[in-house]
Order: C-alpha cells, then structure tokens, then sequence
C-alpha cells in the first residue's frame, strides 16, 4: 500500500534525556514518508541541538511563559504540508519501527476524527502511576468504558476536521479532551491503536499532581463538561479519594508493591484536593466579562486594553470560586497597570503586556493562618492564568485589617 505523506509534531521542554532515544527511535520507522515539526519551549539542557540535529523541516522555538498547548497545536497544523498530522511527545518514546504506521492507517477512515496509541509506563514509575496506565492502555482498559478519554502524548488528526474548529487556546491543560468531545458531539469518531506504542510516564510530587488536577478540573468545567456544582464538595473528594486509595491498596498487594502506598495516598488526596478547587474555577470563568472603562495603559491599544481588562476579570471570577465569600474582602491591582500607566511592548502583531499582574488580595482573618490555608491554591491558580495573560500573574495575601 502507498505511503501517504504525514506530518509528524513534536513538542518539547528539557527533555534532553528522553529525545536521544525518541529521536533515534524516529528514524528507524518502518513507514517513511513523514515530515518533522518540532517545537522547544525554551529548553537550555540540549534539547535545541539534538532537535536541529533531526533536520526538521520547521523547528519553531518559544519561551516557557509563552507556550500555551492550544496555541502551539494550532500552529503545527497551520504549518504541517499534509492532511494528517501525528502528534509526539518528545518524552515519549516508540517502541519498535511500527509505530507509526498504525496511526497514520487508522486515519484513513473520513468518519475517525483522532486516534491515540497505547503507552506503557517507563520502569521507575510510581505504583499508583503503574495502575493509572493499566486502566487507562491495558488489555482491559477500563477507560474503553469511561464517559471520554483521549491523550494526545501519541496521537494523530485529520486535518479536514480540525479545519471546523481548531484546539481552543485559552486553555492550559485538557485542550485535547476539549477538542476531542468536540469531535464526538459533532459526529465523528475517536479511535485506539494498541499496536502504536510508546513508553511514556510521570511521577508526580503531590504539588504536581494538585497543580495538574486543579488545571485538568478548570477546563473541564470552562467547557461545560462537567456534571454540575456538587451538593457535597468535601464528601465527594473524600469518597472519589477512599475509591483511589483503595484500588491502589489492592494494586500494591497483587504487585507486591505494598510500600508504595502510603506515597500514592497522599498523591490521589492531592489529585481529589485539587480537583475541587479546579472545578468552580472553571464553572466561574465560563462567562466571565471585561470591566468597561478602566484604563491599564497610557497608550496601550484597543486590544491590549481588552486583553487585561479580560485578565483582571478572571481573576476577580476565579478569586470568588476560591475563597468564601464571607472572607474575600477586596482585591487590588498593584504596579503600573493598577495605577493606569502599565508597560506596553509593540509588536508586528499587536501590543502585548510588559509589566506583571501583581494582585493583592484581603482576605478576613489574621495573614499567616490565610497564608496557610489559601496561598498555595492562588499560586497555582496564578501559574496557570500566567500562560493566558501573557505575563506573570502573582498573589499576596493580606486583610483590610492589615492594610
């Protein structure tokens, strides 16, 4: 059968460690007539050299705060030559010369809008990591049942459907699930190729995993893909964590891996936690509106003035879905942009923000005591609405009292 020509995108950050054997594992496919995208995000580990080192035909490099998921795909498929584009992870690695093949065939069918491959921890994985990747690749793979699943690590698109609706790019986690049900909701079909396989895995520190919860739960929620408020927060995150926790209790034991769990407890209590806070993050900011009025710059333009007004919405959205209202006091927009004569950086594409976004926020009570209760939530909740403004968006936390 004829080769079709496919682009292949491929993404990464100091993954240096991992693209000496990715690369080399590239090159030895079976199936041979593909193009290389590649992107860096501001990698200083020699990821930039081994990539220039594959010849890509675009290798387009960024800075970190820069790098929004949404964007970056949106881009490769404006640049790809063809009409299916397949996706990797640098730090995801083919096992074996027919890796991509299978990918690329399955995409032959008009009605398969994407298709993901299996992937298989690597050997230093975590117990409960170990068990997240049998349900979600293995033989019987529990998220064949799941209401949605979808991974982008290893994948492959049609690039007739994504020219209907791209990736969205205010999202900073889950922008794949998103577009993924948008495919399902207008018809078309996700396919599973377990004879594609890579070695990919993550072992998460607890405020890893919160962070990505939190950010995985916010877009869900921003999507309308939740099922609603829930009546009982705290109940449902202690439930969904003692199901969590006791299924990686009998994992352990069947693995003979018993003394992971204390490891994993604590993990999937991070995961619950920051699935919590995440949600109504996300339900808040579905309709969130710029102020009229304000001005945030002397001589920003129409855009820039939108784009921070927007910002400085979302946060006063999300600050509410996080705190209670009875102790949320005020919050103030410090710096040039809170004093009206913010930093504009001009550029061929527009203005863009200069200075950071650096909130302080009252909340009722003494600071330490709010500090330890509030701060990490607000620092997550910073990191990732950091990617949408374009600048760093910090918090700290003080009262009325204080000020």
């Amino acid at each position: 059968m004829a080769e079709l020509p496919v682009s292949i995108l491929l993404r990464s950050c100091n993954e240096a460690w991992a693209l000496r054997d990715t690369l080399p594992a590239l090159a030895a496919q079976h199936y041979r007539n593909w193009e290389l995208i590649a992107f860096d995000s501001g990698s200083s580990d020699g990821s930039v050299e081994l990539l220039r080192g594959a010849h890509p035909r675009h290798f387009v490099q960024i800075l970190p705060h820069e790098y929004r998921p949404g964007r970056v795909l949106n881009q490769g498929m404006a640049l790809s030559r063809h009409d299916r584009v397949i996706f990797l992870n640098a730090d995801a690695t083919p096992q074996g010369p027919d890796w991509l093949e299978p990918l690329v065939r399955a995409l032959d069918d008009p009605q398969v809008a994407a298709v993901f491959g299996r992937q298989i921890p690597r050997p230093d994985c975590a117990a409960h990591v170990a068990r997240d990747y049998e349900r979600c690749f293995g033989a019987n793979r529990a998220s064949a049942g799941w209401d949605h699943f979808f991974s982008m690590v290893s994948s492959g698109l049609r690039r007739d459907v994504w020219a209907r609706r791209a990736f969205r790019e205010t999202l900073q986690y889950s922008e794949d699930d998103d577009y993924t049900r948008w495919c399902r909701s207008a018809g078309y079909r996700i396919g599973y190729c377990p004879e594609s396989v890579v070695m990919h895995s993550h072992n998460y520190t607890p405020r890893q995993a919160y962070k990505r919860s939190f950010g995985e739960a916010w877009a869900l929620a921003a999507g309308g893909h939740d099922a609603g408020p829930e009546s009982h927060p705290l109940r449902a995150q202690f439930l969904g964590w003692a199901r969590e926790a006791g299924g990686d209790l009998y994992y352990c034991l069947r693995t003979r891996r018993l003394r992971e769990w204390l490891r994993a407890a604590g993990v999937r209590w991070q995961q619950r936690l920051g699935r919590r806070h995440g949600l109504p993050v996300g339900r808040q900011l579905r309709e969130a509106d710029p102020p009229a009025g304000a001005r945030f710059t002397l001589d920003g333009d129409a855009a820039l003035e939108r784009h921070l007004a927007l910002s400085c919405a979302r946060v006063a959205d999300g600050l509410r879905a996080l705190l209670p209202d009875r102790k949320l006091e005020a919050v103030l927009l410090g710096g040039g942009y809170g004093r009206g004569e913010g930093g504009v950086l001009r550029s061929p594409a527009g203005d863009r923000p200069y200075n950071d976004l650096d909130f302080t926020v009252a909340i009722q009570g003494g600071r330490r005591i709010n500090a330890l209760r509030y701060q990490r939530r607000l620092d997550v909740f910073g990191e990732i609405l950091t990617h949408q403004a374009d600048v760093e968006v910090e918090f700290k936390i003080t009262s009325l009292a204080e000020l």
